[in-house]
């Protein structure tokens, strides 16, 4: 590493395994050299701690998210004693010559984009929960449907990683002790289930959902999902909601959730609840996160790839 310019840690998210890793950087970076940090929720200025003067100088968190080769998000997140003009290089070297939207956040827990999304994730576990609707239901009303990706939701949190996802979760209940929403981070039974057995989800071939050995009536793989009760695999039963039926009717986005937000069925009742929900915590953020609503707006958009930022 010592003819780099730039060298990005991209290791496993425990603060003790990071320093130990700059320590040893430090013993052959030239100075000069950018050191960065892809965590995806661990304040930057614990991992540069006991580093010399120009290691902490030159020391920030670069977050790009999760495939960078498909989401615009570049989350740059200085220290007090980062240098302002390496801040504003770095805005625009992600820019000008990655491609990436890059967004300036505060050095809180989590960022922007993990603050704002894993919240949003998470209230919707609980809606889930409470409402008592199949997670392959949920992923309907909670993807295109509102302008968000195919993923949905327990899809999303299967392709992100529990592991990952329960500790930025974990981080954002410890680290943020004034947080209003904080018991919504509580790790809930079925995601300890899914922990507890290696579950992670893509990167295990199982999560929330899983491939079924038979085939579907168009003669596509099966998928099979968990029931969040029961903690079994199977076949989530056919709901017939006048709320998804509209989703498919409705050209235009803005209508379109217009339309489900006021269905009075479930399906309505839980977009409405998650997104009151949502409305409130981001207006709460500021000036915490961000210091304005449109560095929330595109991170959220460019990091989750959402049609509309929770303020737009």
């Amino acid at each position: 590493i010592k003819d780099s310019d730039w060298i990005i840690e991209v290791i496993v998210e425990k603060l003790d395994i990071k320093q130990s890793l700059f320590e040893r950087l430090e013993q052959f970076r030239k100075p000069g050299t950018i050191i960065s940090s892809n965590t995806s929720g661990i304040p930057t200025h614990l991992m540069a701690a006991g580093r010399s003067d120009d290691f902490r100088k030159n020391f920030l968190g670069t977050h790009f998210f999760n495939p960078p080769r498909y989401l615009r998000l570049l989350e740059i997140i200085p220290t007090p004693e980062t240098d302002p003009e390496l801040v504003s290089f770095m805005m625009h070297f992600g820019e000008t010559f990655l491609g990436k939207q890059t967004v300036l956040c505060k050095d809180t827990p989590a960022f922007i984009a993990n603050r704002v999304g894993v919240y949003s994730m998470a209230r919707i576990f609980q809606l889930t929960e409470e409402l008592g609707l199949p997670i392959s239901t949920v992923d309907k009303l909670t993807g295109p449907a509102i302008g968000r990706p195919s993923t949905g939701t327990f899809r999303l949190a299967d392709l992100v990683g529990h592991d990952t996802g329960v500790k930025v979760m974990q981080g954002i209940q410890q680290n943020c002790p004034d947080d209003e929403q904080a018991g919504a981070f509580n790790v809930p039974p079925y995601m300890q289930f899914l922990l507890d057995n290696k579950f992670l989800g893509n990167k295990t071939g199982q999560g929330f959902y899983k491939k079924g050995e038979g085939k579907n009536t168009k003669g596509q793989t099966e998928y099979l999902s968990l029931n969040l009760k029961t903690l079994e695999y199977g076949t989530d039963p056919r709901v017939d909601l006048p709320s998804l039926s509209l989703s498919k009717q409705i050209e235009d986005p803005e209508k379109r959730i217009n339309a489900i937000y006021q269905s009075p069925d479930d399906g309505g009742r839980l977009v409405k609840a998650h997104l009151l929900g949502l409305f409130s915590y981001v207006s709460n953020r500021i000036p915490e996160i961000a210091d304005g609503i449109n560095s929330i707006d595109d991170a959220l958009r460019a990091g989750f790839a959402w049609t509309y930022g929770p303020f737009e």
